[in-house]
């Protein structure tokens, strides 16, 4: 048994249908001189204000302040010896969460929102590498051998070219058994198991997570771990892990035309087909409603509005189209639709999303109209 086991294991981790393409791993003789500058390197001027820019673009779309910025920096391959043509320019927004709020797993949350968001949005290619937005907070630890500061315009951590010893036996198994998990999530979705799907999806995104970071910990950039990470990106199965992800809580939430939805309290046997609240009704309700709506004895019907009646005033007044609001009136009416959907999300309204909430909170934040709504800066409430 144990021997068709080990076999069965064997065909799997080894299956051809699979490849993993390794070929990019290697230790370059030097950075990348597309965006070092040779001799000194540094990074040219014209890219370095461009950087810039995007990180500002990025707060003032948040509708943050840049004084927040402690630092941009830039990460990753790009700034070691280990780049490809498959590395990303990993800029960093370095902020530190509690001047932004006291409440730092918010302030993570609203920012990996948003600079996802960014990131699909905006393909932004520089000499053939595209740019990536994180914000990171000064109080996090960041792996890396090499991190360059753009404001600054010098090394935190300068790279040191070193031969590094990759088991690329061991990586290609990591990877493929990852591959493999991962297609099975994808059969699940296949056969119309969303639920499972979606589970499958979850899991193996957390998986991988905490399988990097343990590398990163453990041996740095060049461990195994963190090498399969790569390569799964670069063979594309992260981005069908992040699809899968989507289409599957997409199919799990769709209700198909014609599908009866299902109310508490509701006959079973006649289960209704519409949110609309009229459907609730019964027949004898929805008589009833139009009894009231449109009276069938034309004497129990309103009396019309006569001409040049004081009715008719307050009817034109009450027609006429409003004029536009002011500034201050449309910064209260704001103001006032933030507290509304801040009020229903703590009370657990499930229609108003985390990122509305985080959008509403932030925004009354910076109102004055509102003292007794605190913000926090360098742990002091202010």
């Amino acid at each position: 048994m144990k021997s068709i086991f080990e076999n069965w294991r064997k065909n799997i981790l080894e299956d051809k249908s699979k490849k993993v393409d390794l070929s990019s791993f290697k230790i370059q003789d030097d950075l990348n001189r597309e965006f070092w500058e040779k001799g000194q390197d540094k990074i040219p001027k014209k890219i370095k204000q461009r950087l810039i820019k995007i990180a500002e673009d990025f707060f003032k779309e948040l509708g943050l302040p840049t004084s927040h910025f402690v630092d941009i920096t830039v990460t990753g391959s790009l700034a070691n010896y280990n780049w490809s043509i498959y590395s990303d320019i990993d800029l960093h927004i370095m902020v530190n969460y509690r001047d932004i709020d006291h409440d730092v797993d918010m302030v993570k949350e609203f920012f990996n929102a948003r600079k996802a968001l960014w990131n699909i949005k905006h393909d932004i290619m520089i000499r053939g590498f595209e740019v990536e937005i994180y914000v990171q907070d000064t109080e996090e630890p960041h792996v890396s051998t090499g991190v360059y500061s753009v404001m600054n315009d010098d090394w935190i951590t300068r790279p040191n070219r070193q031969e590094a010893e990759i088991d690329m036996v061991n990586v290609k198994k990591k990877a493929l058994s990852l591959m493999d998990q991962i297609d099975r999530a994808q059969k699940l979705f296949d056969d119309g198991k969303y639920e499972d799907a979606l589970s499958s999806a979850k899991y193996l995104r957390k998986k991988i997570k905490r399988f990097r970071s343990a590398g990163l910990e453990d041996a740095g950039e060049y461990s195994v771990e963190n090498i399969a990470f790569k390569a799964l990106r670069r063979n594309k199965y992260l981005l069908k892990l992040s699809q899968l992800n989507n289409d599957a809580y997409d199919k799990k939430m769709s209700i198909q035309e014609g599908e009866g939805v299902k109310f508490p309290g509701e006959d079973p046997l006649k289960p209704r087909k519409s949110y609309d609240p009229i459907s609730y009704l019964s027949d004898k309700e929805l008589l009833a409603l139009a009894g009231k709506e449109f009276p069938a004895n034309p004497s129990q019907a309103p009396p019309k509005i006569k001409p040049g009646s004081p009715e008719e005033a307050e009817y034109e007044k009450l027609m006429a189209p409003r004029s536009p609001m002011t500034p201050e009136e449309k910064r209260k009416s704001e103001q006032q639709q933030a507290m509304y959907v801040v009020d229903a999300y703590e009370r657990g309204d499930k229609e108003v999303s985390m990122q509305d909430y985080l959008d509403a909170k932030l925004k009354l934040k910076k109102s004055a109209k509102y003292p007794y709504l605190k913000t926090y800066k360098g742990g002091k409430e202010v």
